[in-house]
């Protein structure tokens, strides 16, 4: 016989794995889903799909930490600052409750599977592609994966202006990779390359149009 499904008052205070759910959230998913405020055994609190408790989600994410610790305890690499980068990074692109899931795993951006399997693989690249502590690892092409060939790493400031939320500004014909930048450039503050590209609401609550030949656009659509 199939299994019964579980209404929302039976979710609320049944275990699942190591979640308790306490309460259905005020957030929803895209498609307008029910969400479980949780606790997880570990001691971190969650917000949950619905969808995801019934169909086997076990914990916060802190089983599938233990797990890849374990994997590679065996290479003494465990404490080190690029394994949680390592691990950052693949929650970001498959674990729904990371707050950053819907700009990497929710737009189709994965972890390639010689990087996802082993963190030694990624640790070996790393290392070879010269990375150090005040770097990060950025994808060349913003909207394909976690790859050797589509990575390299960058400064914190550099990474900045590559996000997906990142503007050129085109002055006269000039392309500029950030206002300040461009603010440089012409002896001007970023905010009024900003009013300058995009236009402004002035005092008297009236629109002012962008110059002639200013623009702003996504660098990643």
């Amino acid at each position: 016989m199939p299994k019964k499904r579980l209404l929302d008052t039976d979710i609320i205070g049944h275990k699942f794995g190591r979640l308790l759910p306490l309460r259905l959230s005020s957030k929803r998913t895209q498609s307008r889903g029910k969400m479980f405020d949780c606790i997880c055994d570990c001691g971190n609190n969650a917000v949950v799909r619905g969808h995801s408790l019934r169909h086997g989600v076990k914990s916060c994410g802190c089983i599938r930490v233990e797990m890849l610790r374990k994997r590679v305890t065996k290479h003494s690499l465990s404490n080190h600052p690029l394994f949680c980068r390592w691990d950052c990074m693949i929650s970001r692109c498959e674990n729904h409750n990371n707050p950053r899931y819907k700009s990497y795993g929710g737009r189709g951006i994965s972890v390639c599977a010689e990087w996802r399997k082993s963190f030694k693989n990624y640790y070996d690249w790393a290392i070879k592609s010269g990375w150090e502590k005040h770097l990060c690892i950025d994808r060349k092409d913003n909207n394909n994966n976690y790859s050797p060939d589509n990575c390299h790493f960058i400064t914190p400031a550099e990474n900045n202006r590559n996000m997906s939320t990142s503007c050129r500004w085109i002055i006269s014909g000039e392309i500029f990779e950030s206002s300040p930048l461009a603010g440089k450039k012409l002896g001007v503050s970023p905010s009024t390359i900003k009013r300058w590209c995009c236009g402004y609401i002035t005092d008297s609550g009236n629109y002012s149009p962008p110059k002639k030949d200013c623009r702003m656009e996504k660098k990643y659509e």
